[in-house]
């Protein structure tokens, strides 16, 4: 038996959103000083290396030159922050993280 087509466009359509839609933050998140500080405990405890070759300035909406090393947020940084699953982040000498737009490549947010 053969599927119509237009039933398999129409679940093609009512699915393709879901996989086209843009993660991109509105909004900064609102973050207390507790879930600020278990954020940056969860990056530090990945024992992850600051990033050195600094040749630009990590501010909300600088896009990170590829030479920079950006690494999945941590779970505990998702559970704290679900609109943040799939971003990124880099940590600075000053033990600052930036979070990065995985698909822009833009700062969107730093934790301090």
């Amino acid at each position: 038996m053969r599927t119509p087509t237009y039933i398999i466009a129409a679940l093609a359509f009512s699915i393709a959103p879901a996989f086209a839609q843009d993660v991109e933050m509105s909004a900064p998140p609102a973050l207390s000083a507790d879930q600020s500080s278990d954020i940056l405990a969860a990056i530090r405890a990945a024992a992850v290396v600051p990033e050195t070759n600094m040749d630009f300035d990590p501010s909300i909406g600088a896009k990170v030159p590829q030479h920079v090393t950006l690494l999945p947020l941590p779970l505990r940084a998702i559970q704290l922050l679900p609109n943040f699953e799939g971003y990124l982040f880099f940590l600075l000498p000053d033990g600052r993280a930036p979070i990065v737009s995985p698909t822009s490549l833009e700062i969107v947010f730093i934790l301090e």
